[in-house]
């Protein structure tokens, strides 16, 4: 069957589809990993140089130990996240014969796989 065939295309189209769901999940991962980061860097900040945490006010404690319990969960979704986005990004790159994709390729081939993965967006 030649590369360009129509069911080769639609195999890409698919896979490429895959990767870009994969791509939008792992950065809104990101993201929340960002914001769950800062909360706990703010309120670790406030109550290590402003104010004792015994004057501070339950909602901000609350917040503030829930963001602590959240970042160590969020940390390991978005390193999860960009496997999957990895994974589904090397499956796109084998259909299209990459020779970075192939498990016997020597380190820089793989190398060059990983930094172009990393220049579109993640890494």
């Amino acid at each position: 069957m030649p590369q360009f065939s129509i069911p080769n295309a639609t195999k890409q189209i698919e896979l490429e589809r895959v990767w870009e769901h994969a791509s939008l999940r792992s950065r809104f991962a990101g993201r929340m990993y960002l914001l769950v980061a800062m909360c706990f860097l703010v309120g670790l900040a406030k109550y290590e140089s402003f104010s004792p945490i015994e004057t501070a006010p339950t909602h901000e404690l609350l917040a503030w130990v829930g963001s602590a319990c959240l970042f160590p969960l969020a940390l390991c979704w978005m390193v999860y996240c960009i496997w999957v986005e990895w994974y589904a990004y090397r499956r796109l790159v084998i259909s299209t014969g990459h020779p970075g994709a192939d498990p016997n390729a020597p380190w820089w081939s793989r190398l060059s796989l990983y930094l172009e993965f990393a220049r579109l967006g993640r890494g």
